[in-house]
């Protein structure tokens, strides 16, 4: 598969796989039209994660990179949404698949 191919599916899939975790997990919103707002953006922003570690190497080991990548990434987020731990350990946990699978 070739590495753009991959990094669409990747990508696909860790923005999935978070929205799936959003809906199944307990946050309160003031609207729903927070919630789906947050659905969105999280969607958007763990698709860019999974679409940007198969296409960059900054030289580690794949599974460094993907880490690295994914908490950097992860880290504005984290910060505006004050939920840091559930963010960040995503963020590691699917970082270093997604640079297990690309490597």
């Amino acid at each position: 598969m070739d590495r753009f191919s991959l990094a669409l599916l990747c990508g696909l899939g860790f923005g999935g796989f978070t929205v799936l975790v959003m809906l199944l997990a307990p946050v309160k919103f003031d609207t729903p039209r927070q919630r789906q707002e947050a659905l969105v953006a999280a969607f958007i922003g763990r698709f860019m994660n999974g679409f940007l570690i198969p296409l960059v190497d900054i030289g580690l080991p794949p599974v460094m990179n993907g880490i690295l990548l994914s908490i950097g990434l992860s880290l504005s987020p984290a910060i505006i949404s004050r939920r840091y731990v559930p963010i960040l350990i995503i963020a590691i946990i699917g970082g270093a698949i997604i640079g297990w699978i690309a490597g």
